[in-house]
């Protein structure tokens, strides 16, 4: 498989998880670009390797224990947020949990 096949895989993939964060609801979405911004910036650290964003990502969202729905409130999101961030950097060996906000 050429680097240009595995690359628009690997976008699919990442497109159809944070769509299926999306429509969980809850604290998904927040959990998913949480993990993901954690993932993007241990990949340019060259902490973790391109095809392993997608699956560290994957980990950390099928990891949320919250049950999805829409009544969430901000502090519910943030809590979410701080756990997927660190969690994620437990997985990519940041140890810090990435950015924070």
């Amino acid at each position: 498989m050429s680097e240009n096949t595995s690359t628009a895989t690997a976008d699919m993939k990442n497109r159809q998880q944070a769509r299926a964060s999306w429509r969980s609801g809850g604290t998904a979405p927040a959990v998913y670009n949480a993990a993901n911004e954690v993932c993007v910036e241990a990949f340019l650290a060259r902490r973790l390797a391109f095809g392993r964003i997608i699956d560290t990502v994957a980990q950390v969202v099928s990891e949320l224990s919250d049950s999805g729905g829409d009544a969430v409130t901000l502090a519910d999101v943030l809590a979410a947020d701080g756990w997927a961030r660190e969690r994620a950097g437990e997985l990519t060996g940041t140890g810090e949990g990435g950015t924070t906000r």
